[in-house]
């Protein structure tokens, strides 16, 4: 009888010691999932939602237990996603706005070239002889236009007859459009971000000497810039937290 219940004694410690938690495993899985859900879904954080779901699949494993198969496959096809999305640089692109925002000094604006020209006809103003050939006076004519024109389509509205002051408040303009797109870009919203984008291009074609380096290159960046999505898409753990929740009590 003593033998017995000796054996008795030593047989339940060893079932207790060894009988896994499986409810605490898996509810703390659970957790970490609605975690990594709600980091995608209110904060756009990618690198911490996968660092989430790595940890939820780890606690799975460790429960033991041998029914979860497809919860595992569920966060591995989450994973997957995940780890497939391109990040948006954030600080990157608030410093190419920045930089765009510093060259707006920079710009030469179709009024200025009435300036330019009284200023160049002043210094360079010589006498220019006529040829002898029938053409030789409107041969002459074009090569002094050209030496202080820059040819160009022209609307029927021509930017150039600007009034005067003007041309400070459109490069006040500017720089307000592109603060207004930073404000976009961290707001992640993509349609206001492009639609500032949009008035910038439009307002540099219609007020700028678009010829010039300087406006080519802030165009060239201003299209870069309108092909990044601020706001990418990002899945839904819902199907995780769905398939885990058949494991935990309500």
């Amino acid at each position: 009888s003593v033998q017995q219940q000796l054996l008795e004694l030593q047989s339940a410690p060893g079932m207790s010691i060894t009988q896994p938690n499986l409810e605490w495993k898996l509810l703390e899985a659970e957790f970490l999932i609605r975690m990594a859900n709600q980091k995608l879904q209110l904060e756009g954080d990618v690198n911490s939602a996968v660092l989430l779901l790595q940890d939820a699949d780890a606690s799975i494993v460790e429960s033991g237990n041998g029914s979860v198969f497809a919860v595992r496959q569920s966060i591995a096809n989450d994973l997957s996603l995940l780890q497939g999305i391109e990040l948006v640089d954030r600080a990157g692109i608030f410093i190419r706005l920045s930089n765009l925002t510093n060259r707006i000094d920079q710009i030469d604006l179709l009024g200025s070239m009435r300036d330019n020209f009284e200023n160049r006809r002043n210094i360079e103003s010589a006498p220019f002889e006529i040829g002898a050939q029938p053409n030789g006076f409107i041969d002459s004519t074009y090569n002094f236009l050209s030496s202080v024109f820059v040819w160009r389509k022209w609307e029927e509205k021509p930017a150039a007859m600007l009034t005067p002051g003007l041309e400070y408040t459109i490069k006040q303009s500017l720089s307000l459009m592109l603060g207004q797109t930073q404000y976009a870009m961290v707001a992640q919203d993509n349609e206001l971000y492009r639609h500032s984008l949009s008035n910038i291009r439009t307002w540099l074609q219609r007020f700028a000497v678009t010829e010039s380096e300087v406006v080519q290159v802030m165009l060239e960046e201003i299209n870069e810039l309108s092909e990044i999505d601020v706001n990418p898409s990002l899945p839904n753990l819902g199907n995780s937290l769905s398939l885990i929740s058949q494991f935990t009590p309500d």
